[in-house]
């Protein structure tokens, strides 16, 4: 969205506040964030999926950073959170792929690959009844409160964006120390924010041996938008210009 963090406040700020046009739009003015007291939650992993060496050492590299910021990092457990993906994929895989199926019509191969593979697996399973998907609405406004109860002391959380480092087009297994995982458990990490309706902000923080970009993932708790990017600033300030990637 933005060439920084910088960048991206300034949008932020420019579409900040209610609008009266969007029925949608948080009516929350901008405000100043308070770092007073916070503390930030490290979850260097979506539970037993591990994680390729480059991400774990951006994560490690962020905590120290932030550390040495002055905000404490400390360990931060994830609990009630294990079906986090499987309620995204009943929303975003199996009941977008019912509809955006009938959109698409007979013009399907003109859409990427992802997006395909996505279709298929989402039409190969039967069309989602009314009651799994208010089943599922409640079950994910269930686990929102829960984490949002669990991050009383920790008003961020750093993760990693995906378990993974930026991979050739169509690769699908992708080795990390522990083993092979697939590209949806990869992206696990990023699962939290998105199908959880929080604010989260990703910078790259290292880069790969082949000089590509290594983004941490900041999630927030509602309408802490402010917070989140003031720390993503102070992040890019201390972390200093990253190599330009390879031609």
């Amino acid at each position: 969205m933005a060439r920084s963090a910088e960048d991206l406040r300034l949008l932020f700020e420019v579409l900040a506040g209610h609008d009266e046009q969007d029925p949608f739009s948080a009516p929350v003015p901008l405000r100043s964030p308070d770092l007073a007291g916070l503390r930030i939650g490290l979850v260097e992993q979506f539970y037993s999926v591990p994680v390729q060496g480059p991400v774990r050492r951006a994560v490690a590299g962020a905590a120290g950073a932030l550390r040495e910021l002055g905000f404490p990092v400390e360990p931060f457990a994830l609990h009630g959170l294990e079906r986090a993906p499987n309620l995204w994929w009943m929303i975003f895989g199996r009941v977008t792929a019912f509809f955006v199926e009938r959109m698409l019509g007979d013009r399907e191969a003109e859409v990427d690959d992802l997006l395909r593979e996505m279709l298929e697996q989402g039409t190969a399973e039967p069309a989602p009844s009314m009651q799994e998907v208010v089943e599922t609405l409640v079950a994910r406004d269930r686990m929102r409160g829960a984490l949002l109860r669990s991050m009383r002391n920790h008003a961020v959380l750093l993760l990693p964006v995906c378990g993974i480092v930026a991979f050739p087009h169509r690769a699908r297994r992708f080795a990390t120390d522990g083993k092979t995982i697939g590209l949806f458990e990869a992206m696990m990490p990023t699962v939290l924010a998105n199908v959880l309706g929080l604010p989260a902000v990703t910078i790259p923080f290292e880069v790969s041996e082949e000089g590509l970009p290594v983004g941490i993932q900041l999630i927030g708790r509602p309408y802490d938008d402010e917070l989140l990017l003031e720390l993503a600033v102070r992040l890019e300030r201390l972390r200093g210009p990253l190599a330009s990637p390879p031609l």
